[in-house]
């Protein structure tokens, strides 16, 4: 029992606990008790501070003293009753010493109270005897003593000046030196008052100098400004004066013309009025059916020549339009082009609106000659948005052409501006949209038969008909289903003018960039007619070994399949190129470079593109040319444009030049929005991390607007939209906190971290969803770009209170989430990631995708290698372990390949702990294919319901890091899985979501689980999990031995 009691009382090797009996129950059971008091005895100071969730005792161990023969419980109640005893003592020795004072200041009244007795007694005595009687009127006493004292000063003095009389006798050099030192002093002294008083004078001189040139200068500054604005005032005057005189030279210049015309309308209404009256007296007799018959007959004839004459002026427009190459030729051929068609259609108005660079109005520019003044003046505007109901706003809108028969007489229709009328009359209008490459509307072609019979009468007794003054005004003319063929081929021929002879804009098409390549392509392939075909292949990250096909003319990769330009395209959406030696691989990544090849057939190195990566198929090759040309980022190639058409017809250098000028802006654009998709990346993995770790499902980021969405309107300025949110939070995505609104932008201007125990105490919150309910908030700045958000409002179930450890995860994670943001801004999102290990999902993607989820990955294993060796072992040495280790450590095994089954209890989880698992676990690659996904699935199962300071607080130190490190692989293997998928698809360049969301767990409350990180399995692949983890667990590590 004595030898017993010392095994258990004192710090001993291990050893001796295996040499005690086991020959019995009762000796098995003393000899754990013996064990568990060993592990006790020799646990190490920062293990106990860990266990006991102490971190901040850890710098204390220099100063501790324990004995082997107590515990690190036993030796701190050993040290609270060392310090009561210390305390006490100290405590007695002031009292005594308070004792001692007050009997000291007890003596010293007593003393003073009997010297005070004897002075009154001696006062008393005295006045008790009787006063002395004399006569005398001088105290001789006090005279001898004045008279001693003046004799004895008189007698020192004298002494003093006979001393000084025979130390200068005796020594007169010394005399004469003194006296001519104090004669220097004196001279010194009195230099040095004649030199500050003289550059007193002289500071007062150079001031008062300083003052006046000073005084000149403002002087001539002020000279100078008035001159300058007398000269300002004179251009000005000058200006002026040229812009009223060119105002007046104007308006002479129109009323010249104005009056000029007149007098030419007015000559010729007198000769037509001429020739009326004389047909009329030399044809009063004939009878009015015959003059109808000649008017009508007259009018088809005019109508007949106008039909033969369609053709030409449509092939003449066309030769006008492949000779256009810029804005202004534009300009000329709309006006051009209205005035040609007034004078071809009979009694028809022809005008062109262009509409505004913002889409809200269409301007009136250019029209016939037989419109209105207030047409052809250029300066009529129709409020797209003041008239939705218009035929032309429904033109524009629906991008669709429009008859409307007999306009003035539709009362549901309004009339915003015809030819020549606005009211009364017959006539029909159509009005037709003019397209530009990227397919909008840039302007519209009007033309109507509103201008009436009787304005042309002129015009046709010129001809062969005879009209009278008084002759009915004959029907208008509709427009036939040859004039709406006819006017919208004119609009396709002028739609062909600014497709080719401007270079399209995308800035439109910056949504996103799936609608940016479907623009982009789109515009290529309508730059020369027939249309080109047109496609995009992207690579999965710089330097991959394949090119996959994401948009062709217009349609991208899971969209509707698009209709091929011409019969012979064959759809290539969604097929690959594997070939090394295609030209595709060799393209440099420059912008303005191009590589053309005139036939296709006649090159060997021109592969087509396969429908799978293995490639086999060999499909035909056309006569035709392939143009390729390369869409660079920042870091290098990550896809080229394909442009293919009939060798028949090549490119010309005009069209060359505007495909480099869409695939610059290609490339400009799509580097700015994959850095905005690469943000919402970052952002979705941060959420999914914290809430994983915290167990809290209210957690989202916002970040600054114009960070992650390219049409942020001037007005959000300052404003922060919420990019990324847990399952239960997904409401708030894509809202907007307008600047000065909520706590969060004076939390971000601070740069420090808040946590508000109640949210509904603090009246300056901003809730996005109506909420009265009690919970906490922190909130965590990202730098100065956004801010990072846990909250428990609204919780019935599951975690309450953010604690320390939640605090501090969201500062570590926002902390690496700006380094991340930093980074991406300088290396742009293509940039290869050079830092630690590879993993293998970077070499088949691009390295953002899961850049942030690899920090922590990074992080951790860094943590892990710091690590000491007692620290692991001593987790290993646990007989009852506390409640955190085992399943995390079980998870962590799990995850590396062990079978559930070999680490479903504590003793056979601890015999896997040995030193070289931290080896392991450091080299080990979760988005490998092995082992298996299920595994994975196991580990989330096992691990349900642990979060960050759930861990801390029972567990360790080593527990917390195995903890880190098995969530973050589990999420990394998410997002491998998913990312994968999407590059099988097709989709990894085009896809707008961020990454996998959480699924919801199954729980009472309305807010979701109290875990949740990358997307769950279901129930039946849960299941399943047990049969696969059997199967796949084989092969794993060797069983560990039991740690010595």
């Amino acid at each position: 029992m004595g030898e017993n009691s010392i095994g258990m009382n004192r710090a001993l090797a291990f050893s001796y606990v295996r040499q005690l009996p086991r020959s019995s129950f009762e000796d098995i059971k003393k000899q754990e008790v013996v064990h568990d008091r060993q592990v006790l005895l020799n646990e190490l100071w920062s293990t106990y501070c860990d266990r006991t969730s102490r971190p901040d005792w850890k710098p204390q161990e220099a100063l501790r003293d324990k004995w082997i023969i107590e515990t690190w419980e036993e030796w701190l109640v050993r040290k609270r009753k060392q310090q009561g005893n210390i305390e006490s003592f100290f405590n007695e020795m002031a009292a005594r010493k308070e004792l001692e004072v007050k009997r000291e200041t007890e003596r010293d009244a007593k003393s003073e109270d009997v010297i005070r007795r004897i002075e009154e007694q001696e006062k008393a005595r005295q006045s008790s005897l009787l006063p002395t009687l004399h006569t005398l009127l001088v105290d001789f006493e006090e005279m001898r003593l004045k008279s001693e004292a003046a004799v004895r000063l008189n007698l020192e003095q004298d002494e003093t000046h006979n001393r000084q009389l025979i130390i200068e006798s005796e020594d007169p050099s010394r005399t004469s030196l003194r006296e001519q030192e104090r004669d220097a002093f004196d001279s010194i002294l009195s230099n040095i008052r004649d030199r500050e008083a003289a550059e007193a004078v002289k500071l007062l001189e150079e001031e008062n100098e300083s003052n006046l040139e000073k005084a000149r200068l403002a002087e001539q500054a002020a000279l100078e400004a008035d001159k300058l604005k007398q000269e300002e005032e004179a251009k000005l005057e000058v200006e002026r004066r040229r812009q009223q005189e060119e105002k007046d030279r104007k308006v002479a210049e129109r009323r010249a013309r104005v009056m000029a015309e007149r007098e030419k309308r007015k000559s010729k209404e007198e000769l037509a009025q001429s020739r009326r009256d004389s047909r009329r007296r030399s044809s009063a007799r004939v009878d009015s059916g015959i003059k109808d018959s000649r008017r009508l007959d007259s009018r088809n004839n005019r109508l007949a020549r106008q039909a033969a004459e369609l053709g030409p002026f449509l092939e003449k427009l066309k030769q006008r339009v492949s000779e256009v190459n810029s804005q202004e030729m534009i300009d000329k051929l709309l006006h051009d082009t209205a005035i040609d068609m007034g004078l071809l259609l009979f009694d028809t108005a022809v005008y062109f609106g262009i509409c505004s660079p913002d889409g809200q109005d269409i301007c009136y520019k250019y029209a016939s000659s037989n419109c209105s003044e207030v047409l052809k003046a250029g300066e009529e505007v129709l409020s797209i948005s003041g008239n939705p109901s218009c035929t032309t706003v429904s033109c524009i809108k629906d991008n669709k052409q429009k008859l409307l028969p007999n306009i003035l007489k539709q009362n549901d229709v309004p009339v915003v501006r015809v030819g020549t009328k606005e009211d009364g009359g017959d006539g029909d209008f159509l009005t037709t949209p003019i397209i530009e490459a990227s397919g909008s509307v840039v302007a519209v072609l009007s033309i109507d038969t509103v201008v009436g019979l009787n304005q042309r009468q002129d015009n046709l007794q010129d001809e062969e008909a005879d009209c009278y003054e008084f002759d009915k005004q004959l029907p208008h003319i509709p427009i036939t289903e040859e004039i709406e063929q006819f006017t919208s081929s004119v609009a396709a021929i002028l739609s062909d003018a600014y497709v080719l002879g401007l270079t399209p804009n995308l800035s439109s098409s910056k949504q996103s960039i799936s609608t940016l390549y479907s623009a982009a392509t789109s515009c290529i392939s309508r730059l020369t007619s027939p249309p080109l075909n047109c496609y995009i292949a992207t690579l999965p990250r710089i330097g991959g070994d394949t090119f996959q096909v994401v948009s062709q003319n217009g349609r991208n990769i899971g969209e509707n399949q698009p209709p091929p330009p011409t019969p012979e395209t064959r759809n290539i959406v969604g097929h690959y190129l594997t070939d090394p030696s295609a030209p595709s691989f060799g393209m440099k990544p420059d912008v303005g470079s191009h590589l053309l090849i005139e036939n296709v057939k006649n090159d060997d190195k021109v592969v087509n593109y396969q429908p799978d990566r293995k490639g086999g198929q060999d499909f035909p090759k056309n006569d035709e040319f392939l143009a390729l040309f390369p869409i660079v980022s920042c870091n290098g190639l990550i896809g080229v444009v394909g442009v293919e058409g009939s060798s028949q017809r090549q490119l010309t250098n005009n069209t060359l030049g505007q495909i480099k000028k869409v695939i610059a802006q290609l490339s400009e654009y799509r580097n700015v929005l994959i850095n905005f998709k690469m943000r919402k990346i970052y952002a979705s993995q941060c959420v999914q991390w914290c809430a994983a770790l915290s167990g809290c499902q209210h957690c989202y980021i916002s970040i600054r607007r114009d960070l992650v969405n390219e049409q942020a309107p001037a007005s959000d300025e300052g404003a922060y939209e919420y990019v990324s949110a847990t399952a239960s939070q997904q409401f708030v995505i894509g809202q907007i906190l307008p600047p000065d609104t909520g706590i969060t932008h004076s939390v971000i201007a601070s740069g420090e971290a808040v946590h508000h125990n109640d949210v509904s105490k603090v009246p300056s919150v901003h809730f996005l969803k109506q909420s009265n309910s009690e919970g906490q908030l922190a909130i965590t700045p990202i730098g100065t770009i956004g801010a990072l958000y846990l909250d428990t409002v609204g919780w019935t179930d599951g975690k309450r209170d953010l604690t320390k450890p939640d605090l501090a995860m969201m500062e570590t994670s926002a902390s690496t989430l700006m380094k991340l943001f930093t980074q991406l801004d300088e290396t742009g999102a293509d940039a290869e990631d050079t830092s630690g290990t590879t993993l293998k999902i970077e070499t088949e993607v691009n390295a953002s995708c899961v850049r942030f989820l690899k920090k922590i990955w990074q992080e951790t294993t860094d943590d892990l290698r710091s690590m000491k060796k007692e620290e692991l072992l001593e987790m290993a040495r646990y007989s009852k372990p506390p409640e955190a280790i085992p399943p995390v450590c079980s998870a962590t095994f799990i995850i590396m390949g062990r079978k559930p089954k070999s680490v479903a209890t504590w003793d056979q989880t601890r015999k896997c702990i040995k030193h070289t698992v931290i080896e392991k676990m450091t080299n080990f690659d979760p988005t490998k294919s092995t082992p298996a996904k299920a595994f994975f699935i196991r580990a989330k199962k096992l691990t349900k319901g642990c979060t960050v300071d759930f861990v801390a607080k029972k567990g360790s130190k080593p527990a917390s890091l195995f903890f880190h490190w098995t969530f973050v692989n589990i999420q990394l293997r998410y997002a491998s899985i998913y990312f994968k998928k999407l590059y099988a698809d097709g989709m990894l360049e085009v896809a707008e979501s961020p990454g996998p969301v959480e699924e919801k767990e199954e729980v009472p409350s309305e807010f979701g689980s109290s875990l949740g990180e990358a997307p769950t399995e279901d129930d039946e692949a849960l299941s399943a999990g047990d049969e696969d983890d059997e199967n796949a667990g084989e092969g794993g590590e060797e069983e560990a031995e039991t740690p010595q």
